[in-house]
């Protein structure tokens, strides 16, 4: 009877320690954050060790080898008893029933010497009781329970984990963003660091309204702090959720930053110790300061992302740095960036008539251009690189400044800017093409602005900010001579032809007159296969940027046309020497040219060129004549 009794006072105490009788259950187990910063540089996310299906850690104490039960950043239902009313338990004792020793929302972190310490606060009758949990960095174990103690009613449970190991972050240097990469726009976003206030804006979401409050460039927005913070102390705020002007829930963690740039603007991510995060889009609008546009909430898995969309001055990149991955080369055009969204003005001609055209052209380099919005627009509400502007009245774009295409060789950079407004014609899209040429000596000077295909609007330009500076002009890196395009075998094997005194050192060229097309125009052209230097570097190549020249086409002594490509050769025996047929593998104004050579034999004569012909739609024939054409016994 008196051991009966006993057990009544035992279990009688116990469920006074716990509270009234209850019998609800907890319908999840995660309760608090589990990701932490410290100093905006060090992070710790033991989220992996939480337990999210009711289980617990156990663990044993004193010399009767009694239960410790606990989760990490959650509660456990296995505290959870008939004679207990609190279900939000993150840690208990057993013996002789389950008592409470930490609930979840008490939960406080600080670092220590080699790692991190949760602390819980529980059940404060009679005893107040607390349990930490002491974890420190230790790369070879995911979980490993090393001991436990207890003290006056608090439990230190001793813990290995490599998940306490921080990771450390760098912050964004003064809020300056270099270009990388995945994009090559950088952005400049000091003057938000500057301000030492914050931005608060009023949301709805999924019913909810609330004010959200933050920075720009991550400043801790301490204002976040003077509430009652219902996602836990934190460390520093760069946003929050306030409700009814009394709680905050953190929704961004200065260190916690990310960000996407492209032309016409930036987009900064900063996630936050839990599921949310902020994030703000910032356009370029050289109209305001900052002004905030809209806000939405983006529902993503388990993730709630809370966005701003607002435009600023500042928000226009300052940096343009462009990476071809095909040649390997870098060209950094940050220098032609115009402020306040400025335009450089091209006068355009008609390269087939040589006449004006009756528009100008406005551009930007690497941004936008406004002037265009002056204008009544053919497509309303549409970003510019370029546009026409016809009669001063009326704006066409002919150039979109996210959709670029570059292509970077020796000295030499084409950026192709593709509309995606009002067509041109029936289908085709208009094409923005600047061809920039170095010279060493010159900022920025349009050498010529021509419509050379139809919708197609190319303008040279030679500057500076075009020079690559690698040094490989080709001259000394290739040899003169490649045996396998200067040594052809004659129809019986027997007989052979070598052209090699006839390939000329230092990518050199000979050149010819066709008296055709009107005025006529030069061809110059290797044999051999060699390159030739000159329609590179000397001329606007209106059929594209190319490295890969056998001969070109030069009209009025300023535009290379390819015809003949080093790569495509054919060869033909004739009856008194041989033919080559280059072909240039790149089509212009619908034609795709053939570079033809007819060598004769003639031994007396070194090389001599005879006569120019057209033997058909877009061949060019060269007829010389040349010892080298004589076949020789193999």
């Amino acid at each position: 009877m008196k051991q009966l009794l006993s057990l009544c006072l035992i279990v009688c105490l116990a469920t006074l320690i716990s509270g009234v009788c209850s019998s609800t259950t907890p319908s999840t187990f995660v309760t608090s954050s589990c990701n932490f910063t410290f100093d905006n540089a060090r992070f710790y996310d033991l989220s992996p060790l939480t337990l999210k299906d009711g289980r617990s850690y156990k663990a044993s104490y004193s010399f009767l080898k009694l239960d410790f039960l606990f989760n990490v950043c959650g509660y456990t239902q296995e505290c959870f008893n008939q004679f207990s009313a609190n279900s939000n338990n993150q840690a208990c004792t057993t013996f002789p029933i389950p008592v409470q020793v930490g609930e979840p929302t008490t939960q406080t972190v600080v670092e220590n010497s080699n790692g991190i310490t949760l602390s819980y606060k529980g059940n404060q009758f009679l005893c107040e009781r607390s349990n930490d949990l002491v974890f420190t960095c230790d790369n070879s174990t995911d979980f490993q329970l090393v001991d436990v103690s207890i003290h006056q009613c608090k439990y230190t449970v001793n813990i290995k984990s490599r998940h306490a190991c921080p990771t450390t972050l760098k912050p964004v240097e003064q809020c300056k963003f270099s270009s990388t990469n995945k994009s090559p726009y950088g952005y400049n976003l000091a003057a938000f660091s500057n301000l030492n206030n914050y931005y608060s804006t009023p949301f709805t979401a999924n019913g909810d309204r609330f004010d959200l409050l933050f920075s720009v460039c991550g400043t801790t927005v301490d204002k976040c702090q003077q509430y009652n913070q219902l996602s836990g102390n934190s460390t520093a705020y760069q946003s929050c959720q306030v409700y009814n002007n009394t709680n905050s829930i953190q929704t961004g963690t200065p260190s916690l930053l990310t960000y996407e740039a492209s032309a016409t603007g930036i987009d900064l991510l900063y996630k936050s110790n839990s599921t949310k995060q902020n994030k703000i889009s910032l356009s370029c609008d050289t109209s305001t300061d900052f002004q905030i546009m809209s806000t939405n909430t983006i529902q993503h898995n388990e993730s709630t992302t809370y966005q701003v969309n607002a435009n600023s001055k500042h928000a226009c990149p300052s940096q343009c740095v462009f990476n071809d991955t095909r040649s390997g080369r870098s060209i950094d055009l940050s220098g032609l960036i115009l402020p306040n969204n400025g335009h450089y003005t091209a006068i355009m001609g008609d390269l087939n008539s040589g006449n004006w055209l009756p528009w100008d052209n406005y551009f930007a380099i690497c941004g936008q251009v406004d002037v265009c919005k002056r204008f009544r627009e053919e497509t309303p509400n549409v970003k510019y690189q370029s546009c026409q502007s016809i009669g001063g009245s009326l704006s066409i774009q002919t150039g979109s400044p996210t959709t670029v295409n570059v292509t970077i060789s020796h000295n030499r950079a084409v950026l192709n800017y593709t509309s995606d407004a009002y067509p041109c014609g029936k289908s085709a899209y208009r094409y923005s093409i600047l061809n920039l040429i170095c010279d060493p000596t010159t900022n920025f000077s349009i050498v010529s602005a021509n419509e050379a295909v139809r919708c197609h609007y190319q303008i040279d330009i030679r500057t500076k900010y075009a020079c690559t500076d690698d040094g490989s002009d080709g001259s000394s890196s290739e040899p003169v001579v490649n045996n396998a395009t200067c040594i052809f075998r004659g129809y019986d094997n027997s007989t052979y032809y070598d052209l090699s005194p006839l390939a000329l050192a230092n990518q050199g060229s000979y050149k010819a007159y066709f008296p055709f097309d009107g005025s006529g125009f030069d061809i110059y052209f290797s044999i051999c296969g060699s390159k030739v230097k000159v329609c590179q570097d000397s001329f606007n190549q209106v059929s594209g940027n190319s490295t890969s020249y056998q001969s070109c086409q030069v009209y009025q002594n300023k535009y290379s046309v390819k015809t003949g490509d080093i790569t495509a050769l054919e060869s033909v025996i004739t009856s008194n020497g041989l033919l080559l047929k280059y072909t240039a593998q790149a089509v212009y104004y619908e034609c795709n040219r053939v570079q033809e050579i007819n060598l004769t034999c003639d031994p007396s004569t070194e090389f001599f060129i005879t006569s120019t012909t057209q033997p058909g739609h877009c061949i060019y024939r060269v007829n010389a004549n040349t010892k080298y054409a004589c076949p020789k016994r193999a």
